[in-house]
C-alpha cells in the first residue's frame, strides 16, 4: 500500500494551535537564545526582534489554513469601539505604578506626585514604541490567533490562563539571559502576573468585538507604565524592592482579574464564538470555515459592531 505523504502545509492545518506555539517559540528563541550565548549585552534590540516570533507564527499558520492574511489583518483592525474603551485600556495600564508605588513609598522612598506631569509625554512616547516594537507587537498571535481559536473550545476564561501560561514560557530566555528589563526580575512572580494579565485582555478583547487594536495598546501601555511610579526618577531600586515589587504587583493584577471574573462570570463579556463561526460546531476545523459576516450582538452588554467580520479568520 502506497504511504500518503502530507505537505508541511496540511501538517500545520492539521494542529493549528499546537502548530502555532510550537512556530512561536523557535522563531522567537531562535534568537533570544543564540544573543544570549553569544552576546549577552545586546539587550532591549534582541527582545524586540524575537517579540515578532508569535505575529510570523500566526501570519504563518493562517496562510497554511487557507486564510488571507489581508482579511485577518482586517479582523484584527477594529478601532470603532467607543472612547470609554481607549480610555479603559489606558487607566488599566496604571496598575503597574500604583502597585509599584505603595511597595516603593512601604520601604521608605518618597513620593514624588510633583515630576508626574513631566513624565507624561515620555510615557505616551514609550507607548508609541512599545506599540510597535516592545510588546504590542505580540499581540496579533496570542490575541489575534491563539485567543480566538481557544475560545472555540473551552470557556474564556480558561482560555484566558492557557494564553497566560504559554506567554509567560515563551519569556522564559528573557529572564535565564537577564535581556532588557528582566534581569533582576523573577519568572515565577512573572507567571501569574502574566496569567492575570491575560484574563484582562481577553475581557478587554471579547468586550470590544474582538479589537486586537486594544490588546496591543493596553500590552504597550503596560509596559511603558514604570515611568509613571511615583517616586524620584533618581530613586534605586535594590534587588530586594525589586522582588517585593513584583510581588505587589502579582497580587494587583490577580485580584483585577478575580474582580473581573466575579463582575463577568467566566465568559468574561464573550460572544457565542463557536455559532457565529461554525455554527455549534466548535471543531478544530472552525478556523478556516467561512465567516459569518454582519452585525455583531455583544450578549452581556447589548451593543452591536459595525459590520464587522468573525474574528477567526477564514477564506475569503
Amino acid at each position: 500500500m502506497r504511504s500518503v505523504q502530507q505537505s508541511p502545509t496540511s501538517l500545520l492545518a492539521a494542529r493549528p494551535l499546537l502548530a502555532f506555539v510550537v512556530l512561536a517559540f523557535v522563531l522567537s528563541w531562535a534568537v533570544w537564545v543564540p544573543a544570549g550565548l553569544m552576546a549577552p549585552d545586546a539587550g532591549m534590540a534582541v527582545f524586540m526582534l524575537g517579540a515578532f516570533g508569535p505575529a510570523v507564527a500566526a501570519a504563518v499558520m493562517v496562510r497554511a489554513g487557507g486564510g488571507s492574511l489581508r482579511a485577518w489583518i482586517r479582523d484584527m483592525a477594529v478601532f470603532r469601539v467607543g472612547v470609554r474603551w481607549y480610555l479603559a485600556a489606558l487607566a488599566l495600564t496604571l496598575v503597574q505604578p500604583v502597585a509599584v508605588t505603595v511597595v516603593a513609598v512601604a520601604a521608605g522612598l518618597p513620593l514624588a506626585f510633583g515630576e508626574l506631569p513631566m513624565r507624561v509625554p515620555a510615557f505616551l512616547a514609550a507607548v508609541v514604541v512599545a506599540l510597535l516594537v516592545a510588546g504590542g507587537q505580540e499581540e496579533p498571535g496570542w490575541r489575534g490567533y491563539m485567543l480566538p481559536r481557544l475560545q472555540t473550545r473551552m470557556s474564556p476564561l480558561a482560555a484566558s490562563v492557557v494564553v497566560g501560561v504559554v506567554w509567560a514560557v515563551w519569556h522564559l530566555p528573557l529572564f535565564m539571559f537577564g535581556f532588557a528589563n528582566y534581569a533582576d526580575r523573577s519568572f515565577l512572580l512573572n507567571l501569574p502576573v502574566l496569567v492575570g494579565f491575560a484574563v484582562v485582555l481577553t475581557w478587554l478583547y471579547n468586550a470590544t468585538h474582538g479589537s486586537v487594536v486594544l490588546a496591543m495598546l493596553l500590552h504597550a501601555g503596560f509596559n511603558a507604565s514604570k515611568a509613571l511610579v511615583a517616586v524620584p526618577q533618581t530613586a534605586e531600586f535594590g534587588p530586594a524592592l525589586e522582588v517585593l515589587a513584583q510581588a505587589a504587583l502579582t497580587v494587583a493584577m490577580l485580584v483585577l482579574a478575580a474582580v473581573l471574573v466575579a463582575v463577568y462570570g467566566t465568559r468574561l463579556r464573550a460572544r457565542p464564538l463557536d455559532a457565529e463561526v461554525t455554527g455549534g460546531n466548535v471543531a478544530d476545523s472552525a478556523v478556516t470555515a467561512p465567516p459569518q459576516t454582519g452585525e455583531r450582538h455583544d450578549p452581556v452588554t447589548g451593543d452591536r459592531g459595525d459590520n464587522v467580520e468573525s474574528r477567526v479568520g477564514g477564506k475569503r
